[in-house]
Parts: C-alpha cells; structure tokens; sequence
C-alpha cells in the first residue's frame, strides 16, 4: 500500500484537509490548555490530535508523516490479530482476510483519519478484558472514548454481556442477579470507562465542540433516527456477515435457525418491516452536509441503478441475516456488541459505513479467539 499510494504521499483526502490543520494545531502544545479543549474545529474527541501533534513533533509537520502514523496503527491491529491467534486455529488468515475486505479499513490506514487510533486502544482493551485485566481493560477503553465518542457503546456492551449471563445463570432472579452484580467489583470500571465522557460533555455543554456542531448544523435534539439503525445493520451483514458465510460456511447454521426459531424469526422480520416503512435509511442534509448517499453501500447500490423501494428492502433483508446470525450463537459478547452499536448509532448525526468499522474490527477478533477465551465469549455455563 505505502507503494501504491506513492509513500503515502497522494493529495489530500476529504477529512484529511481540516484534520491536518487541526493537528498542526495541536502540536504547538504538549498538553493543549483547556481553553483550546474547549473549542478546537472538530466533533470527535481530541486524542488522536494530540498524538498526532506528538509525531510530527518528532518527525515533521507533512501529511506524509501523519499517514505514516495510521498506517503503524493499522499494522499494529494486524500484528495483535496475528499475535493473538491460538496456535493450532486456521482461522487466522480468514478472519485478517475479511478485516481487510472493508474498504473503510483500507481508506484509514492509507489516510490520516481518527479511526485507528480508536481501534487499538479498544482492541486491546477488549484483549484486557478478555484476559480478566480489568483495570487496564478500562483505561483502554476509556482512552479509545478520547478518540471517538462513540466507542462508549463497547463498555456498555460488556456490562450488558456480564449481567445478562448472571441473569440466565440464576435462573431469572431479579435479586440474585443484582446481589451478584454488584460483587464483581471489575464491572464498576466498565461504568467507569463509559463515564469516562461525561468531563467531555461539561466541557463542551454537548457531545462535541458547541461552535463546531452549530457550523455543522449538528441535531443536538432528541431526535431519534431508526434508518441509520437499519443501515448499520445492513453494514455489518455486508462486511462481515456475508463475509464470514463465504469463508467460514456457517449458511447452514442460520437456515437451522430459522426453522428452529419460526416465531422469533417472524417477530424479526415484523421489527425490520416497520423500520422500513415507516423510518427508512435517509442521509442527513444540511447546508453543510449535501452527499446524498448513506456510505458507500448505499451508493453501490444506487449505481447499480436499485430503486428505492427495492434498496430499503434490501437494507431490511440484510438486516434480518445480520440478527439471525447474531441470535443463532446465543447472548455472547459479540451480539452484545452488534446490538448496542447499533442502537447508539440511531443517534448519530450522518449514516457512514465507517461508523461500523471498530464494530466489524472487534466482531473479526472475537470470532478469532471464541476458543481461546470461551468462558468470557459464552453467555451460558454447560449446565445451562
């Protein structure tokens, strides 16, 4: 890649323009003071352009050497899923291979954008928690939260995971289920961790910079928008779901589902419905963001010449696979994780593909090491 993008050192690319300045900003200070904090021209957190302010510091202020940066980060992700594989697994170059067949993971390793910096420091809190290190654990999640907001949906999803897994192992007990949670300390630094925005959002008196949003025209209602909750869905199915079909052969597994599941899958597909007829995928517009498309596969399809009706319908049937896949294997971390992201991403202000990214880079990881560390993956003990 760093070959065939001429070292790296192509024209500036869409986010890159004001992401560069930005971090040329930020490298006049060590620390930045909270008065620059409070209002530098950017709706995603800060970390990223002060590490970013740090490298060219050190190696000098061209775009060349940020991209440089992502792309360390982006091999430094591969390397983890290398160093991680169990040793007699043959699942390694399969999961590596559907990593990369994500453009976006393409797109911001040749490019300096914020995503990678998110991705390790969650991947490795992820690789924390799985190892029972909960107190590193949370403080690389918390750090990935200092690079993108959004990755508040991961701590959350292992909460969810843990007290849903004590809830089925009690039987149902309310009671017992709150006694025991309350007695795993390490879930407190999981809430912790989310938290962990809160000093953001009084800084700010928002989710990002107020400035910012204003001149983005940012919806900082109320509002809710279940399209982009079905176009995420669709998204994973896309790049990771279909996918894993083709590679791993688990088509057969899902079809049994569903036999196996009539009920379920009809209520499935009568939420997906209702998604469709009455909150459709719709990109925002706004006098500063005119691109009509939802990400690149939503344009994919358009160019392909699908209608509309047709398109949203394919949204939804992609959704469906993207559920069913996810129930099939039980409550684990991985539906977890889909879940909730997928709920938090009914909020955000555009619909992108890369807004999935760290979703589809964890979901790879976890079907990469589901043996390794099948106590924390599994939502059931043998006898249940």
């Amino acid at each position: 890649m760093f070959v065939l993008k001429d070292k790296l050192n192509v024209s500036l690319y869409q986010d890159e323009f004001h992401f560069f300045e930005t971090t040329k900003i930020f490298s006049s200070y060590f620390i930045p003071p909270i008065s620059y904090l409070e209002h530098y021209p950017e709706l995603n957190t800060p970390l990223p352009f002060i590490i970013g302010g740090w490298w060219i510091n050190l190696w000098g202020d061209t775009i060349q050497n940020l991209r440089i940066l992502t792309l360390l980060l982006s091999f430094a992700i591969v390397t983890t899923f290398i160093w991680q594989s169990p040793k007699d697994s043959n699942k390694l170059w399969v999961c590596v291979l559907g990593l990369w067949l994500f453009p976006n993971y393409y797109l911001c390793t040749v490019y300096y954008y914020t995503d990678m910096f998110a991705i390790l420091f969650l991947l490795a809190g992820i690789i924390s928690y799985l190892q029972e290190r909960h107190f590193i654990s949370g403080l690389l999640i918390a750090l990935s939260i200092c690079c993108r907001q959004y990755m508040i949906a991961f701590p959350v999803a292992i909460v969810v995971n843990e007290i849903v897994r004590i809830f089925i192992m009690n039987e149902y007990s309310l009671k017992n289920t709150y006694l025991e949670a309350v007695s795993k300390k390490y879930l407190f630094i999981y809430i912790v961790a989310f938290l962990s925005i809160v000093p953001w959002v009084l800084l700010w008196g928002g989710f990002a910079p107020a400035e910012e949003m204003k001149r983005q025209h940012y919806d900082s209602t109320l509002t809710y928008k279940g399209g982009f909750v079905l176009y995420s869905s669709a998204v994973v199915a896309f790049y990771f779901v279909i996918p894993e079909i083709l590679l791993r052969r688990r088509l057969n597994v899902l079809v049994q589902y569903v036999r196996n599941n009539k009920v379920l899958s009809i209520l499935c597909l009568l939420m997906i419905g209702l998604l469709v007829c009455f909150m459709p995928a719709v990109q925002t517009y706004n006098p500063y963001f005119t691109w009509r498309f939802l990400g690149y596969l939503d344009m994919g399809l358009v160019k392909i010449g699908i209608p509309e009706l047709f398109k949203q319908i394919i949204f939804g049937l992609l959704m469906f696979l993207a559920l069913i896949r996810f129930l099939s294997g039980g409550l684990t971390l991985s539906t977890w994780v889909f879940i909730i992201n997928g709920i938090l991403l009914g909020k955000a202000q555009l619909s992108w593909d890369k807004y999935s990214l760290p979703t589809v880079v964890i979901l790879w990881f976890l079907v990469l090491v589901e043996e390794k560390y099948s106590s924390h993956l599994s939502s059931l003990d043998k006898k249940s």
